[in-house]
């Protein structure tokens, strides 16, 4: 679900948590999601799970590489290994790539006391202390997620009412995401980037009682369809164009290609699929069976 979210939302994640340096990163030439890089830094520890998310390369404008180490804590519970594991993480990357690294921790567990952010070791007037950076989602308030312009801090609200629902309830938590799906349409989100976030509240709701989960699902296909000043085919032409990327409609399909196998991924049916996008199911099997 975050690694998800991460990859699409990358460039607004970097703009939520690093504001004071974005300026630094050369976005123009992109960045890398290093998967697979990770994986082999932990291949020789086969007998212990690899918490680590996501190890990303971004470049600065002074066309350096800078390695950002990305961990999300999702756990409920208290681990007193965890800044331990953060130095482990920070050292084997350190040792593979020699790299500048800056490591940031996502707490999004309900414990108040759990906030580890520092490893120190020390023996006979030697010490070692490894500081990282961290955000604990549960001493944050709604001014924290004020800036709507950025769609990732409409992630974090969403993570954010999930830790509060003991406190608020299942039918308010469900209105509280009803609202904030209008508030993106009115500040002229397109419905790509709606859908992606309708998917990630979804799986962070995790509704238990069914009659809230489909009033909570009817009310989302209510807004998806009576907004539109653009339909979601227009809206993804039309953001394509702006970026210089589709100008014939063979691209075009290519685009909603990549819309209709995020949906799938998602867990959506071809039928919900053509319905959210104005298509029949036929012209759903056929843009998703096209070739790259």
């Amino acid at each position: 679900m975050w690694k998800g979210i991460i990859e699409d939302l990358f460039e607004d994640f970097l703009h939520f948590f690093y504001p004071d340096a974005i300026h630094e990163f050369d976005l123009s030439k992109g960045f890398e999601f290093l998967d697979k890089e990770l994986d082999l830094i932990f291949k020789r520890s086969k007998s212990r799970k690899r918490y680590a998310d996501k190890l990303v390369k971004v470049y600065t404008k002074k066309g350096e590489e800078q390695w950002i180490l990305i961990h999300i804590e999702v756990q409920g519970y208290r681990d007193p290994e965890f800044a331990a594991r953060m130095f482990d993480y920070y050292y084997r990357i350190l040792e593979k790539y020699r790299g500048r690294i800056t490591a940031l921790a996502i707490y999004t567990d309900n414990i108040a006391s759990f906030h580890p952010k520092e490893y120190v070791r020390s023996c006979l007037g030697t010490e070692m202390r490894y500081s990282f950076r961290t955000y604990k989602l549960w001493d944050k308030t709604l001014d924290d997620f004020a800036d709507k312009s950025n769609p990732f801090a409409v992630v974090m609200e969403t993570a954010w009412y999930g830790l509060k629902e003991g406190k608020l309830g299942e039918a308010h938590i469900a209105e509280l995401y009803i609202r904030l799906i209008r508030r993106l349409f009115d500040l002229g989100y397109t419905r790509a980037r709606i859908y992606d976030l309708v998917a990630f509240i979804v799986k962070v709701a995790n509704f238990e009682k069914p009659e809230i989960k489909r009033k909570f699902e009817n009310e989302v296909e209510i807004i998806l369809q009576k907004r539109k000043p653009m339909g979601i085919q227009e809206s993804i032409i039309e953001d394509a164009k702006w970026q210089g990327i589709v100008e014939t409609e063979d691209k075009f399909d290519k685009e909603r290609k990549t819309a209709i196998l995020r949906l799938r991924k998602e867990g959506f049916s071809d039928e919900k699929i053509a319905y959210f996008l104005n298509l029949s199911i036929d012209e759903v099997v056929r843009i998703s069976s096209i070739e790259k």
